[in-house]
């Protein structure tokens, strides 16, 4: 079993939104994880990706900072971790949401969906009414 609060502890410094809610959809989800956007529903500005995707998305963010990029754990442990998360709330039928439009773009640019400088994370619809999240915000 994953154990969250190691990640949160290596997350130092960077504001991190961990939850798992039962919703009817993704605009609803996101309202019980305190995320919305000035520039549209979250349905119409989250992005829909592969897992393969929310891996590479997730690793890179537990990776480094946004604001600095400075590296925050070895990008194997990032990986690792990223892995256990997504094994961990993903089922058959689930599917992936970012605010980055551009999962390759390393310059952090997204859809801004809290109040922070710098936002980004994933949503994961594990089951028909099940939804996980983790959102990371930084400050510079």
């Amino acid at each position: 079993m994953i154990d969250l609060r190691k990640i949160i502890r290596a997350l130092k410094g960077t504001r991190v939104r961990l939850a798992l809610t039962n919703a009817f959809n993704l605009d609803e989800a996101s309202a019980a994880f305190g995320l919305k956007s000035i520039y549209g529903s979250p349905n119409e500005v989250l992005v829909k990706i592969t897992k393969e995707e929310a891996l590479s998305l997730l690793s890179g963010l537990l990776f480094e900072s946004m604001a600095y990029r400075a590296k925050i754990m070895s990008y194997f442990t990032a990986t690792s971790y990223a892995r256990q998360i997504i094994d961990s709330f993903s089922s058959n039928n689930d599917s992936y949401f970012t605010n980055r439009s551009n999962i390759t773009d390393t310059s952090y640019s997204s859809t801004p969906m809290t109040a922070s400088t710098f936002d980004c994370g994933l949503i994961i619809r594990c089951a028909k009414y099940e939804y996980f999240c983790i959102w990371l915000e930084d400050e510079d």
